[in-house]
């Protein structure tokens, strides 16, 4: 549960629906103990678009569902009601229309805004005298992005390799709808759809072809692909493995606040005081700790709190102004509330400061509190990605591993709007995909980029700006990429991108 809502702030909205199913009823059904039908199905819509509000300032060290409940007995309390647990799980005696409602409402949240340029002031020499040149970032137009130069556009595009409709009809003639895609290799792909009984299936394509088709609940998300042609499920705490074919292999019964590893190879759960830790790929135990557990490595190293202490990190176990705490190989780097990256290696402070971001929206007299901001970090051998998604303004920065420099400057990257979804790197580490949604003139525009990690400066390679598009995802390696795109319409888009 801590993992979706970690997910929903970071902006995959679908993920609610998985928190709808699971406390609908209570609320709904409580507040018909006192309230009429219809003023029930109104409550009950402002409670959860509240609720999904009260989500964006989840911090991950909160316990999850303690944090939904108390916020939903507050909201309750608030219109004159008292919730009853033992209307958990009672969805039948839901109106459907409170679900569709709230969903209609969360899809259509601020799809515009009013219009904000970012007034940039950049010193620029020439020959003796020294000149300010101003730009304004106009999103609206294929104006240069990149002002300061830490970034440039490359001279390759992308190649259109495929496109192919995926909204289709089900047995009963019901329209499936397009919620999400994961790529799982070169050759297979995902498609998450959900039709208008609100049952939810996840189709599997192997060259371009459907070869099965898997329905599982509505909360339900795919994580990875295991071992051997295995498919691994997310749904109510357990975990499923299915073949390619669309059959059940394995199921794996999880406890409350299960930990996985970033990329969900490796899953620590809590199991009579003990922490077990299992290999997603097969659902293997491979190893046992006594210890409380607080991360997993993609490499199956668990990270307890006697480790915490061993290592001298323990300042940030009774510290809530981290935003971000998390383990890349042997460093562990924070984020607090002010906006300071901290990185530390073996032990000893090795790198501490001021993400550009806010001390350039101070700068620009843009800063409005930096606890609404959430952030998502990538990583390769050289260097740091941090995504900071702000109320109304967005960007990254790419910090070099060994001496904490920036290697972008922030006003190349920043812009006014939202990450969507957060940016993502290739397998290979070399290739940052970054999707923008972007307000201006009270309409919405995309600007979408595959930036090239290897060069400096670093080469953004422009790609599909379709404001329609719901979900992008790249895969390959060795100077061959491919981005898939897929919009509102269920139009899947395949390109090729080669590097030099």
């Amino acid at each position: 549960m801590k993992e979706t809502l970690i997910r929903i702030k970071r902006g995959e909205q679908q993920l609610f629906l998985g928190i709808l199913e699971s406390y609908l009823s209570l609320v709904y059904l409580s507040a018909r103990r006192t309230l009429s039908e219809n003023d029930s199905i109104e409550v009950t819509f402002k409670i959860f678009t509240n609720l999904y509000k009260k989500i964006q300032k989840f911090k991950f060290w909160n316990n999850a569902d303690t944090f939904i409940l108390k916020n939903l007995d507050y909201f309750a309390s608030k219109n004159g009601f008292t919730l009853y647990q033992d209307y958990l799980g009672k969805n039948e005696d839901v109106p459907q229309v409170i679900m569709r409602k709230i969903l209609i409402h969360l899809s259509a949240k601020e799809t515009s805004k009013k219009r904000k340029s970012i007034i940039i002031a950049v010193p620029t020499f020439i020959a003796i005298a020294a000149f300010a040149i101003t730009f304004v970032i106009n999103v609206s137009s294929n104006e240069n992005f990149y002002p300061v130069g830490t970034i440039t556009k490359a001279s390759t595009s992308p190649t259109s390799l495929f496109s192919k409709s995926y909204v289709a009809y089900n047995g009963t003639q019901n329209v499936i709808q397009f919620v999400n895609m994961d790529v799982i290799d070169d050759e297979h792909l995902i498609i998450e759809a959900l039709d208008d009984n609100a049952d939810k299936y996840f189709e599997i394509y192997s060259h371009n072809e459907k070869i099965s088709e898997i329905m599982l609940n509505l909360g339900a998300r795919f994580l990875t692909a295991g071992a051997n042609n295995s498919l691994v499920f997310y749904d109510h705490d357990d975990l499923y493995l299915y073949d390619f074919n669309g059959n059940n292999v394995k199921i794996l019964r999880l406890n409350e606040n299960p930990i996985f590893s970033d990329n969900y190879y490796f899953v620590a759960n809590k199991e009579n005081d003990i922490y077990k830790l299992y290999r997603l790929a097969d659902f293997s135990l491979i190893d046992e700790c006594m210890d409380e557990v607080l991360f997993v490595s993609d490499t199956g190293r668990t990270i307890t709190v006697d480790m915490l202490e061993s290592y001298g990190y323990d300042f940030y176990l009774n510290n809530d102004s981290y935003r971000v705490a998390q383990f890349i190989e042997n460093d562990f780097i924070t984020i607090d509330e002010s906006g300071i990256l901290t990185i530390y290696s073996y032990g000893e402070k090795h790198i501490s400061s001021q993400l550009q971001y806010f001390s350039y929206m101070k700068e620009m007299d843009l800063y409005n509190g930096y606890i609404s901001h959430s952030f998502s970090i990538n990583y390769n051998d050289n260097y740091i990605i941090i995504a900071i998604e702000g109320d109304e303004y967005s960007g990254f920065e790419i910090i070099n591993r060994e001496n904490g420099k920036p290697v972008a400057d922030i006003r190349d990257t920043i812009l006014y709007g939202k990450h969507n979804p957060p940016p993502q790197l290739s397998a290979d580490g070399n290739i940052l995909l970054v999707a923008n949604q972007i307000w201006n003139n009270r309409k919405q525009y995309r600007y979408n980029a595959a930036y090239d990690l290897t060069k400096l400066p670093i080469e953004a390679i422009p790609l599909d700006r379709s404001k329609h598009i719901r979900q992008m995802q790249i895969n390959g390696h060795d100077n061959t990429y491919y981005v898939y795109t897929i919009n509102t319409q269920g139009i899947l888009r395949i390109h090729q991108i080669k590097t030099h």
